[in-house]
């Protein structure tokens, strides 16, 4: 059982480390959960460009340790865990400069994405 630290900014979690908004999730000991397997020493950079058609911007890896995406394209991309991703069916959604990195626990599967329009711009994603 997880026990959660609130820093008073009015978020509160019990499912994961949750960055970004002052909450650290403890075990029963009260120790910070970390992801699983502790550090990383590698990262993989690409460039998916965008794309009004759904598009693979990750294989499955079960090495996976994390995801961070940004949106740098001026539509708003919706990125799926899973296939075929659509303005219907999607897990995440980002506006222009948007970025999102994935909760715990790992999702090591295929991801997709799609935008909105096809635009200029890419999704810059850095697996670890």
């Amino acid at each position: 059982m997880a026990l959660t630290r609130n820093r008073g900014d009015g978020f509160n979690t019990s499912d994961g480390l949750y960055h970004g908004h002052g909450v650290v999730v403890l075990d029963t000991d009260g120790q910070p959960l970390t992801p699983a397997g502790g550090a990383v020493s590698s990262a993989t950079v690409t460039a998916v460009a965008s794309s009004a058609t759904s598009v693979e911007i990750l294989a499955a890896n079960a090495a996976r340790r994390g995801v961070f995406l940004t949106n740098t394209d001026a539509n708003v991309v919706r990125v799926k865990y899973g296939t075929t991703a659509s303005a219907t069916s999607f897990t995440v959604a980002l506006a222009q400069n948007g970025y999102w990195e994935m909760p715990l626990p790992v999702y090591n599967g295929v991801m997709h994405a799609i935008w909105d329009v096809d635009g200029a711009g890419s999704l810059i994603i850095t697996e670890i």
